[in-house]
């Protein structure tokens, strides 16, 4: 099968379920060299669960077998959502669409929305080749390529957050259970804000941390380590860079000063491993 009927194969596989079941999963379908294809079909809970599905998608891209790949979804459009302040789902006048993204390893990416006729069938309305956002090219993989930019990446990446974390102690008078990720794409920073129960619980917060860092795109994260009433720190950690970088609390202006670095050799430092 070559990719233009493969390409084919899903848009008919996609229109019959849709005719018959009025929607259509998240579903993702590659293409491998001899051939042969493969799909894989979830439901979306919340944020975390997309964020592991477009994980899951651009591991399987990275097999250099997969020449091409389809992600097909049903969604809603609505003109009043934007005036109303609302999601499309919950607008008056929302239509039902199915967005299916077309990539291929050597650089093709095709956006086609459908949405249904006044019978229920499938009539295709738009066609575009320029759309970004998730989902949109899991073949487009490692997007700081060499070893400068990532360690530029991250130097950047925790002087950014130690900056935050002092302007916020300055603010408050104390921190809050955040830790910061940093991807591979330029300036894409993810924030996790837990409760003290989930922070207290550390062997959770251990395989939270680690299934984080084995995302293809994550390339640091940074977050508290100790806090009390004269000192605090920070530790960064990365696949080639683990380290520990103390404060201390200043009682006359209620600042943070740094006071020294070091290497860390802690319980998340396997992290990246």
């Amino acid at each position: 099968m070559k990719k233009e009927e493969f390409l084919r194969q899903q848009t008919r596989d996609v229109t019959k379920f849709f005719e018959e079941n009025g929607g259509y999963p998240p579903t993702f379908a590659v293409l491998y060299h001899d051939g042969t294809t493969k799909s894989v079909a979830t439901s979306f809970n919340g944020q975390e669960s997309k964020d592991a599905f477009d994980s899951m998608m651009r591991k399987l891209c990275e097999n250099p077998k997969v020449i091409a790949c389809v992600f097909t979804c049903d969604g809603w459009s609505s003109k009043i959502a934007r005036e109303e302040n609302r999601r499309p789902s919950e607008c008056s006048d929302r239509e039902t669409l199915i967005t299916q993204i077309f990539n291929t390893r050597d650089g093709t990416h095709k956006v086609y929305i459908y949405k249904p006729d006044k019978n229920g069938k499938l009539r295709l309305e738009i066609s575009d080749d320029s759309f970004e956002g998730r989902f949109s090219n899991p073949f487009r993989i490692n997007e700081l390529v060499t070893k400068v930019e990532k360690e530029n990446a991250i130097h950047e990446f925790q002087e950014q957050i130690r900056e935050i974390f002092c302007g916020v102690f300055e603010e408050y008078q104390e921190l809050s259970y955040s830790l910061f990720f940093l991807y591979d794409a330029p300036g894409k920073i993810g924030v996790l804000t837990l409760t003290e129960d989930e922070w207290l619980d550390k062997a959770g917060l251990k395989n939270d941390i680690d299934n984080r860092s084995q995302d293809p795109h994550c390339l640091a994260f940074m977050m508290p380590n100790s806090v009390n009433g004269e000192h605090v720190s920070f530790i960064l950690v990365a696949e080639e860079v683990q380290a520990k970088y103390q404060y201390g609390i200043n009682p006359m202006t209620h600042t943070l000063e740094f006071k020294s670095k070091a290497s860390y050799d802690g319980e998340f430092s396997e992290a990246f491993k």
